[in-house]
């Protein structure tokens, strides 16, 4: 239903479409039309991911525009904790789409090269977490649950150091994406 929504709005706004209903039909448009851009859900199913097939075709065509559509939060909460989503792809969460123009937008901005954080779902300003990189991320939820920085070094195999910088980072880049911030204690 998602994906014939989503081919009537880009239709009506006079885009030429091509629906793909999985991976390999994906594949084989790709390869035949050479498109200028493509709209992805990250939640393929089982095999490939939307985020691998993304970057397979931008290896093919480095200027491809992309926008993720997903009910997928954030990227890291779908195995893509080590690589960023590709430069200038939008990333729409399909529970935030309340308007067409959020899409059209989106993809017109994908398509320029002009992706800004409106565009990027997965980094809301209100959500500090989103400033924080994988291991950040994971870091602070082990100290969020009163673990002791001997202890995250510990279960992460790295130095009581290591951890310090790490928490010490992510309070500095917490801090940076919010304007107030509630205060997150150090563990000991």
């Amino acid at each position: 239903m998602t994906r014939s929504l989503v081919a009537a709005v880009l239709t009506s706004a006079g885009y030429n479409i091509l629906l793909a209903s999985d991976v390999k039909e994906a594949q084989h448009h790709f390869e035949a039309q050479d498109p200028d851009g493509v709209i992805v859900d990250v939640d393929l199913g089982h095999g490939i991911n939307g985020f691998d097939l993304a970057d397979a075709f931008r290896r093919c065509s480095p200027a491809l525009a992309v926008v993720f559509l997903t009910h997928i939060p954030n990227a890291r909460f779908h195995t893509r904790s080590k690589a960023p989503i590709p430069k200038g792809a939008a990333y729409l969460r399909k529970d935030q789409l309340n308007d067409k123009d959020i899409l059209l937008k989106a993809v017109e901005a994908a398509l320029c090269g002009e992706v800004t954080a409106e565009h990027r779902h997965d980094r809301p300003a209100h959500e500090p977490k989103a400033a924080l990189s994988g291991t950040q991320s994971a870091v602070m939820h082990l100290v969020a649950q009163g673990r002791t920085t001997k202890k995250i070094a510990a279960i992460r195999g790295t130095s009581m150091r290591t951890v310090r910088d790490v928490i010490t980072r992510s309070r500095t880049n917490m801090a940076a994406s919010q304007h107030s911030v509630t205060e997150i204690p150090a563990p000991e």
